[in-house]
């Protein structure tokens, strides 16, 4: 196989250049993306944001709104992270992810105004996440959106996101997640997420503990922002589910959701929320094309299936609260046969417990290092899967191969990079998936 890195130069330059601000780390803090966003121009200042915030659920109901836009004749942007294949799926305008060659335009245009501005300032440097930000706020101002559904990386009062003044904000649940960095209350993570609740810009707010709604309510009337909570103005009715579909009731209204679990009704009802608070004045959003964008929704990588025989679902749980709930949808949609699990972790992430919920409805297990530099080694969980077979594979292709026709159902989750390999195995994109490497620094 040819070289891919040898076929686009720009593109691996960008990458090259990214991979390089992974050194720089993780700092929290508006200083850096807001003196970059003076130097392009403050543009973000021009566009119509939706800022979302949450420990679980943010991509799914930012999905939901896109695609409602979308289907009510909305130019869309679309910003989350991280990314299962190739970063640029981060970056989406209706639905298709930015090109290589505009992605590779922004990034070293970016690496250029960094350089100008360093002699301005030795210490300057922006981070992996701020330079990516930067170049969705660009890319969705040349394509002239008119609106932007905006995902935060990490929770929210310090994230680069949080530079926009937004017509709406959402805060979907609160539970424990990076707690390094939000702290280990729910309290405290809920005064990190609340940070994006700006003055007088209302904020819809999910199903959460009592204790972090009392934070983000107190927040909300500091800032004079209206609080919408769906748990108290949003009927929420399930009908019925199944592998790849759900059928509900939002405020009364019939709904098919084109994702499953009870988590993404109300993920669904957050989107629903805001969408009906944004137009109910101009009444522009017809709950037919509404209906039919929360149908069509595309999500990958959440409790999707990617074979009948045997049944195989992957999924991107990546914490202790976002497992529980794989768990409950496992029970409730496939009943009680159990799975054969294949695990993969990041090395900060509460892996015991996680395994400790996994294991219960585990036949057996097999352990896979998801492909990225901050992978847990699978060696290091296996006292955690003691009383059930475990094996050690070095990737989703050698576990198929391992399987020699074995008809069990198959869950795998545990991180999102793990679910990028397995799409990428079971579907297409390899060329692109390695592109990766280049990222890891």
């Amino acid at each position: 196989m040819n070289n891919p890195f040898s076929q686009d130069p720009f593109y691996r330059q960008a990458l090259k250049f990214l991979g390089q601000t992974r050194t720089v780390g993780m700092k929290l803090g508006l200083q850096n993306i807001i003196e970059l966003a003076e130097e392009m121009g403050n543009i973000h200042e021009k566009m119509n944001f939706i800022h979302i915030a949450g420990t679980n659920g943010k991509g799914s109901t930012a999905a939901f709104i896109a695609s409602a836009l979308k289907r009510s004749g909305y130019k869309t942007g679309l910003y989350t992270s991280p990314h299962l294949v190739t970063i640029r799926e981060r970056i989406q305008i209706n639905g298709h992810p930015i090109s290589r060659e505009q992605f590779s335009h922004w990034v070293l245009e970016i690496q250029e105004k960094i350089e100008r501005m360093k002699q301005r300032k030795k210490d300057f440097a922006c981070t992996f996440f701020e330079i990516i930000t930067m170049v969705a706020i660009l890319e969705f101002f040349r394509c002239k959106v008119d609106w932007v559904v905006w995902e935060t990386g990490l929770g929210g009062r310090l994230d680069a996101t949080n530079i926009v003044n937004p017509r709406l904000t959402i805060i979907t649940n609160i539970d424990y997640d990076h707690t390094q960095f939000l702290g280990d209350t729910l309290e405290s993570i809920a005064e990190e997420k609340a940070g994006i609740i700006k003055e007088g810009v209302p904020v819809i707010v999910g199903k959460m503990p009592k204790e972090a709604l009392a934070v983000i309510e107190k927040r909300a009337l500091e800032k004079g922002a209206e609080l919408i909570d769906i748990c108290q103005v949003v009927g929420m009715k399930p009908i019925k589910m199944d592998y790849e579909r759900q059928w509900v009731e939002i405020a009364n209204i019939p709904f098919c959701l084109g994702l499953t679990g009870i988590h993404q009704l109300e993920n669904a009802a957050c989107a629903f929320a805001a969408l009906r608070l944004l137009f109910a004045k101009e009444n522009s959003m017809d709950i037919k094309r509404m209906q039919e964008g929360f149908r069509t929704v595309c999500w990958p990588g959440r409790f999707q299936v990617i074979r009948r025989a045997p049944l195989c679902i992957i999924d991107g749980a990546h914490n202790v609260a976002a497992t529980k709930q794989l768990v409950a949808n496992w029970e409730q949609i496939v009943g009680a046969e159990p799975y054969h699990l294949v695990f993969g972790v990041l090395q900060d992430k509460n892996f015991p417990m996680m395994a400790q919920i996994l294991k219960r409805k585990a036949a057996r297990a097999t352990l896979i290092k998801p492909p990225t530099s901050r992978g847990l080694e699978p060696k290091e969980l296996l006292p955690y899967f003691d009383g059930i077979t475990t094996q050690i594979c070095p990737s989703w292709a050698d576990f198929m191969a391992s399987m020699d026709g074995s008809l069990e159902p198959i869950l795998a989750t545990g991180s999102l990079y793990l679910i990028g390999q397995i799409l990428v195995e079971e579907y297409e994109g390899k060329e692109e998936f390695k592109w990766n490497e280049l990222l890891d620094g």
